[in-house]
């Protein structure tokens, strides 16, 4: 969130005077995540990939059906393959951006930005550093009117990604009994 001031001001009486919110945290937002999806700030990147989770993916297709969306191929973490992008990369995605009033725009300059985020992220991420690493990434940027807020404390849905290895010995078990059945 950039929270500038009180109010609105009219672009021409304050326009190129007064710094604009949503400009700034659209260059605070922009400096996190790249032109083609990837990840700029290396402590909210994922794990490395394991060698059993690499061969579990290799021959894994993604495919929405006729009413899902095609997948964007050149959007993501490079190098990896649309089921590792989606199974074994972490994403930051930006779930709401808004400022001034958007349902009635008026010809002022607005006081505030907010986006809501989300880091959606696989096994292993230290999710305790995810919103320490967002500030100390915006700060070495020189963004240091957005204040990162982490999600409310009550009931926001925030826990641990879990997985099993798929060549634990319990995968194993289910995966023979699968095939059996």
């Amino acid at each position: 969130m950039v929270d500038l001031r009180e109010g609105g001001h009219h672009s021409g009486n304050w326009g190129g005077l007064i710094a604009d919110p949503g400009f700034l945290l659209a260059h605070a937002l922009a400096s996190i995540v790249g032109p083609t999806g990837a990840l700029l700030v290396e402590e909210l990147k994922a794990p490395p990939m394991t060698a059993s989770v690499k061969a579990a993916l290799s021959d894994v297709e993604i495919d929405g059906g006729d009413k899902g969306p095609q997948i964007d191929r050149w959007w993501g973490e490079p190098g990896l393959s649309p089921a590792e992008r989606v199974y074994a990369a972490n994403t930051f995605n930006i779930l709401t951006f808004w400022t001034g009033t958007p349902g009635r725009p008026v010809n002022a300059i607005p006081p505030k930005a907010v986006a809501n985020c989300q880091l959606r992220f696989i096994a292993g991420t230290d999710v305790d550093n995810i919103v320490p690493a967002l500030k100390r990434h915006l700060e070495a940027k020189g963004h240091h009117l957005v204040k990162v807020m982490p999600p409310p404390a009550v009931n926001d849905g925030a826990f641990p990604a879990t997985r099993i290895e798929p060549d634990h010995p319990w995968a194993a078990f289910v995966t023979a009994s699968v095939q059996r059945s």
